[in-house]
């Protein structure tokens, strides 16, 4: 029987040093992160960005998560992983903006567009309130405008 990791990387193309090594293996179907199973774990599977990590280094914090330097979720290159904090994780998500937000988010009920003019709205003195009445959304989606909590992007 072939080694745990001989058989992890068989499914990793491996490039060159600083290229993304990509997982060739199976994803969990919704963020293209790739899951490897263990064995003799009972079909217990674990992200290969972390098992990658791991077979680098040996051992790695459990209560960490690992994090991806390159925004490539199939990329298993120690190199481009390194351990965080969940908050560390978020921060990056947030500076890379590689979430969905603003109208690039399906659920939003707004347009950039309307953010600007609902800014008007709340510098000409009409209430939150009535700004939500007017646009279909809740009261604290305006003052999140209104604060700068959401929609920052939009100038």
């Amino acid at each position: 029987m072939k080694s745990e990791q001989l058989r992890f990387w068989e499914k990793v193309r491996i490039g060159w040093p600083n290229d993304c090594w990509e997982w060739q293996g199976g994803t969990d179907g919704t963020d293209g992160y790739g899951r490897f199973y263990l064995h003799g774990s009972g079909r217990k599977s674990v992200g290969t960005h972390r098992y990658a990590l791991l077979a680098a280094h040996d051992r790695i914090n459990e209560d960490r998560q690992v994090l991806h330097s390159c925004d490539n979720p199939p990329c298993c290159n120690p190199r481009h992983l390194r351990l965080g904090t969940h908050a560390e994780n978020m921060a990056d998500r947030m500076e890379r903006s590689d979430y969905n937000r603003g109208t690039a988010n399906s659920q939003a009920k707004l347009t950039d567009d309307n953010v600007r003019e609902i800014r008007v709205l709340l510098a000409g003195g009409v209430s939150g309130t009535e700004i939500a009445a007017a646009y279909g959304v809740g009261a604290t989606r305006i003052s999140g405008i209104k604060t700068g909590k959401n929609w920052r992007h939009v100038k």
